[in-house]
């Protein structure tokens, strides 16, 4: 992986980790409780943006996607 390639996918990480991250806030602030710790969240959020950002990146699922 180059350096190119790295900034691609801390790119498509923020972002997504962004818009997940101000989904479950929404949900919070509607009522949604939960027993699960802000780290947490906080964890599986940037873990599940980082999975998307890398598989993004692979060969197949681009050709998969179109591009």
């Amino acid at each position: 992986m180059n350096k190119y390639s790295a900034k691609k996918i801390l790119s498509i990480t923020t972002v997504i980790s962004l818009l997940h991250f101000v989904e479950d806030a929404m949900l919070f602030v509607i009522g949604r409780h939960t027993e699960i710790t802000f780290a947490i969240v906080m964890i599986g959020v940037i873990g599940f943006s980082l999975l998307l950002a890398v598989l993004s990146r692979n060969k197949r699922i681009k050709q998969f996607m179109g591009n």
